[in-house]
């Protein structure tokens, strides 16, 4: 069977969390520790205490991951990966795969009787695409247009092929199956459920973030290169670099600005989106915005060498460079003396 490709995790796992995916997330990493000859604790009570977050820190430390215990997309996609024996879905087995994707998290909007079904337009339609667009990374057929077309339909036999729902009419989402997906949804698809009118500059954060988390949940497909033009599509696999990489992020979510000023024609490096956009400074990293771009290093006459953007929440950022792409925290990457930070620009 083909590799799944990584979902989005619900929620970041940490010390009191309990549920499902907690309980899925202890017997994968009890096999991705044996796998990689270390031992877990075997514990599958579906809390998150000390021997969880004891064997998540080993399996972190394995992997070079920082060992915080908490288990966000880096680690989740640590053990999702294949190694070794790993099959389908890495470390997940069918049961943990299950109580991932069964799992039911936060105060989900309910439905009108057969309101999702195939031919359905609207708001809820678009918030179930993106739900479904992170639930299944990039395995997703939908394009999130709004209507419950043939691309959708696709999603949810799939969504449910995982959930082993498999009886079900994947042509119609039932309030089972949006309070199942409700926590894979971000912030836009919950402001969609909801209704919720955002602002332009609004909406496209809320993209920033989806793009930043798609790069990471298929990093497996995407190799690092600095070739040009850079990237347009979300065609995988992809190859492109850290500042081709930020700037496809920022034209995916539809940011009108290009950061190089050349009108997203492919071309431009870090040095053309460091002369361009709002300089703002990095006296607090978390009051940064999804699609803030941080630039680091100097590769001779004052141009920087790498550059990372921000996708929220708080100081979190996509980071491509040597390693696959992968999440930093502003806050500790530019203090960590391996690069030398040179400011921050906004685009929007």
């Amino acid at each position: 069977m083909a590799r799944l490709a990584c979902p989005q995790l619900k929620r970041r796992l940490q010390r009191g969390c309990e549920g499902g995916d907690v309980m899925a997330v202890q017997e994968a990493v009890y096999v991705a520790l044996k796998e990689r000859g270390g031992k877990g604790t075997n514990t599958k009570s579906g809390q998150y205490g000390e021997k969880t977050i004891r064997d998540i820190k080993n399996l972190q430390t394995m992997v070079g991951i920082n060992p915080s215990g908490e288990v966000g997309l880096n680690t989740l996609e640590a053990m999702w990966d294949k190694h070794k024996t790993f099959k389908d879905a890495g470390a997940f087995s069918d049961r943990s795969v299950q109580l991932l994707y069964r799992c039911k998290l936060g105060n989900p909007t309910k439905l009108t009787e057969g309101e999702l079904k195939q031919g359905a337009k609207g708001p809820h339609v678009a918030a179930l695409q993106r739900m479904l667009w992170r639930a299944l990374g990039g395995d997703t057929q939908n394009t999130r247009s709004g209507e419950y077309g043939k691309g959708t339909t696709a999603d949810m036999k799939e969504f449910y092929r995982r959930a082993n729902w498999q009886d079900r009419n994947p042509a119609v989402c039932t309030n089972k199956d949006w309070a199942a997906l409700w926590a894979f949804g971000d912030d836009r698809a919950k402001d969609l459920a909801r209704k919720k009118v955002v602002t332009p500059d609004q909406a496209i954060r809320q993209a920033v973030r989806s793009w930043g988390e798609w790069y990471v949940a298929n990093r497996s497909r995407i190799t690092y290169a600095q070739i040009r033009p850079y990237p347009k599509s979300a065609k995988l696999p992809m190859r492109t670099d850290c500042s081709g990489s930020s700037t496809h992020v920022l034209f995916m979510a539809g940011c009108p600005n290009d950061p190089h000023g050349r009108k997203y024609d492919g071309q431009g490096y870090t040095g053309t989106m460091y002369t361009r956009g709002k300089r703002i400074g990095l006296g607090d990293p978390k009051a940064l915005q999804p699609g803030d771009c941080v630039f680091y290093g100097n590769q001779g006459g004052g141009i920087p060498s790498h550059v990372v953007i921000v996708i929220g929440p708080g100081d979190r950022a996509l980071n491509f460079g040597a390693n696959p792409p992968h999440f930093v925290n502003i806050g500790t990457y530019w203090r960590s003396n391996l690069r030398t930070d040179v400011g921050a620009r906004r685009y929007f």
